[in-house]
C-alpha cells in the first residue's frame, strides 16, 4: 500500500547434522576403619594376649551428568521468510528482506559473516548487529527484526509413522528510526512442529508454521503499541 512502516528482517537458521548424549557416570566410594585393641597380662607361667576389634563402613558416592553435545549446519530461510512477510503485509506492513538492504545500502554485514559468528556463538556479536542495522537505516528501514531458528535433527513420529521436525525462533523488533535503537516487541521462543514423509517436508512445514507464528507475534505485539 505504500502507508506502512518499512519492516526488514533477518532470521539466521540452523539445524542439528548431529547430537551425541551422554551416559550418567556413576562414582561409589567405600572406606572402612578398623581399630584393635590389645592388653597383656602377665603371670608366673607365662604370658597371654587378650584382643579386641572395631570395624567402621562408610559407603557414598556421586552421579555425573553431561550435557548433550550437537552440531549445526545453516540452513536456507527462504521458505520462512516467504511466510513471515505474507502475514505482515496483511497486517498493513511494508517488508523487505536484509539480503535486499545488504545488496543496496553500504556498511551493513555480510550474511555469510552473521551466518558463521551464529554457528559458532549461538548470537550475533554486537558489532555485527550495529552494522546491519546501519544499513537498514540508511535504506529507511523503520523496523529492524534480528532473529535465530534452530531447527531439530529428524525423528520418526510414533503415531503416524511420519517424519516429524521441530522449530524454534526466537529474535527481537528494533526501531531504529534514531541514533539508539530501541527494542520494541519480542518473539519468542516459538516452537512448531511439521510432519512430512520425507525429511524436507517435514521441515518445510515446521518452518511455515514458525515463521507465521513469529510474524502474528510481532505484528501484534506492534499494533498494540501502536505502531503501523
Amino acid at each position: 500500500t505504500g502507508d506502512g512502516s518499512l519492516i526488514s528482517a533477518l532470521f539466521v537458521g540452523r539445524q542439528v547434522t548431529s547430537s551425541t548424549v551422554f551416559d550418567e557416570k556413576i562414582s561409589k566410594v567405600r572406606e572402612e576403619n578398623n581399630e584393635r585393641d590389645a592388653s597383656a597380662n602377665n603371670s608366673a607361667t607365662g604370658v597371654s594376649e587378650a584382643a579386641s576389634s572395631r570395624s567402621l563402613t562408610t559407603t557414598g558416592g556421586s552421579t555425573t551428568r553431561k550435557s548433550s553435545r550437537e552440531s549445526y549446519a545453516v540452513i536456507g530461510t527462504s521458505d520462512f521468510d516467504s511466510a513471515f512477510n505474507e502475514v505482515l503485509s496483511a497486517r498493513g506492513y511494508e517488508t523487505s528482506n536484509y539480503a535486499d538492504v545488504y545488496e543496496t545500502c553500504k556498511g551493513g554485514a555480510a550474511i555469510e559473516t552473521i551466518r558463521s559468528e551464529v554457528l559458532k556463538n549461538n548470537e550475533i556479536s554486537s558489532g555485527t548487529r550495529s552494522k546491519a542495522i546501519r544499513a537498514a537505516r540508511e535504506c529507511e528501514v523503520r523496523y529492524f527484526t534480528i532473529g535465530r531458528m534452530d531447527v531439530s535433527a529428524p525423528m520418526k513420529d510414533s503415531v503416524s509413522g511420519n517424519l516429524k521436525v521441530v522449530v524454534s525462533v526466537t529474535g527481537r523488533v528494533w526501531d531504529i528510526a534514531k541514533k539508539v535503537p530501541r527494542n520494541v516487541a519480542s518473539v519468542g521462543p516459538i516452537q512448531s512442529v511439521g510432519f512430512g514423509e520425507d525429511e524436507g517436508t517435514a521441515r518445510r512445514n515446521a518452518l511455515y508454521d514458525a515463521a507465521r507464528a513469529a510474524a502474528k507475534a510481532v505484528a501484534d505485539t506492534l499494533q498494540s503499541k501502536r505502531i503501523r
